[in-house]
């Protein structure tokens, strides 16, 4: 039987690689206008992040030369670590992160090669437009004034496409295995505050540590040449975007995409997950049935020639209703089963599927009352 979460606690890794394979099963059947749209929208978030680091963080000098180590920390903490934690919580097509998820689901069975293609290409490409339009939006605002401002937009472009190509490949795998893994984080937590804290440590690790995120240089470069930086679009986009992104690419698809399907990857057939579902209603029904011979000595035990009533939770993919009602025929059939109420399931319970379910518990439920049975407390048998 599938082990049951607490609504706050973190999901347990296996299952952080199951929701990373089903978002990719989502992303696979979006309509291509869609994927394109939430793609820019991802690239302007990215660089609304970029913009903060480089206006915050960037442009401390005095910070930077008495206290180096503090002003790198700055840069990482203000500003991208703000920017993933937008795309996270709006649902935006980010390249990066695609990376990760959509090689999950190819790898587990859930997408076709062609949809990762797909969306890869899309998202890509919606990036690309949202982080230049964001650059060229922010330049319009002026909101690069200062002289340090605009030094330290002309000096962080220079140092990006400066780097040698082995060196930009290295910085962008060590940069993306962590962006990926700060998206696994959020995947992983139920909360806004959980999702915006797991993004947070990996993030503001790869910038303090220089690492280097093609998103992210497709607005910090533009940015530096509207301020004024002698680069051309030739060094742009083939000193730096190219080498980075296949580095992105790498961290994401081998690091963490490729050592978690190793871990916890495994393909299942429809008939396996039906047999699995059949075996934990036969579980509860056993379990169940135990509860009710071990408390028969119980003064305080009551009998209903009703029903068994069962409100249990659900993991990803299972209908907790299904099951109850095998066991709700099951008791009508004994005329002896105790209601039993166990403890609150940890995940929020999904709407019913139709009113008619919801009757046959609001009926059971009535039925058992009316022939003075009693519901005890939650994980208790009275």
């Amino acid at each position: 039987m599938k082990p049951v979460v607490s609504p706050t606690s973190a999901l347990p890794p296996p299952q952080v690689f199951s929701e990373a394979c089903q978002v990719a099963a989502k992303k696979a059947a979006q309509p291509v206008q869609v994927t394109l749209i939430l793609g820019f929208s991802a690239g302007a978030l990215i660089g609304i992040g970029a913009l903060l680091m480089v206006a915050v963080g960037a442009c401390s000098p005095e910070l930077m030369t008495s206290n180096p180590g503090l002003d790198a920390f700055l840069k990482g903490a203000v500003g991208l670590p703000a920017g993933l934690t937008l795309v996270v919580l709006t649902g935006a097509e980010l390249f990066t992160s695609n990376a990760f998820t959509m090689l999950a689901g190819v790898l587990q069975g859930t997408v076709p090669v062609l949809a990762l293609v797909r969306n890869w290409g899309l998202s890509y490409t919606g990036n690309f437009v949202g982080s230049v339009f964001l650059a060229l939006l922010s330049d319009s605002a002026h909101t690069l004034v200062t002289d340090p401002q605009v030094k330290a937009a002309q000096g962080i472009a220079h140092l990006k496409v400066s780097l040698p190509f082995g060196v930009a490949v290295a910085k962008g795998v060590l940069c993306n295995w962590l962006v990926c893994l700060a998206v696994w984080g959020a995947l992983a937590s139920p909360s806004v505050s959980g999702k915006v804290l797991a993004i947070f440590w990996p993030i503001s690790a790869f910038v303090t540590l220089g690492f280097e995120h093609c998103v992210a240089n497709m607005f910090i470069i533009p940015q530096g040449m509207l301020a004024g930086a002698d680069i051309s679009v030739s060094q742009f986009l083939f000193s730096n975007i190219f080498p980075v992104t296949l580095g992105n690419i790498i961290g994401a698809t081998v690091f963490v995409a490729g050592i978690h399907y190793l871990a916890f990857g495994e393909k299942t057939s429809e008939g396996d997950a039906e047999e699995d579902e059949s075996e934990d209603s036969q579980e509860m029904y056993e379990d169940t049935c135990n509860v009710k011979k071990s408390g028969q000595a119980s003064t305080s035990q009551r009998r209903t020639r009703g029903v068994a009533l069962e409100v249990m939770g659900s993991g990803a993919g299972q209908n907790p209703y299904s099951q109850g009602s095998l066991l709700y025929k099951a008791g009508l059939a004994s005329h002896e089963r105790p209601a039993v109420l166990p403890a609150t399931s940890a995940t929020a319970l999904p709407p019913y599927e139709n009113l008619d379910m919801m009757r046959q518990r609001m009926s059971a439920a009535e039925g058992f009352l009316h022939h003075g049975g009693s519901l005890p407390v939650a994980g208790h048998l009275h």
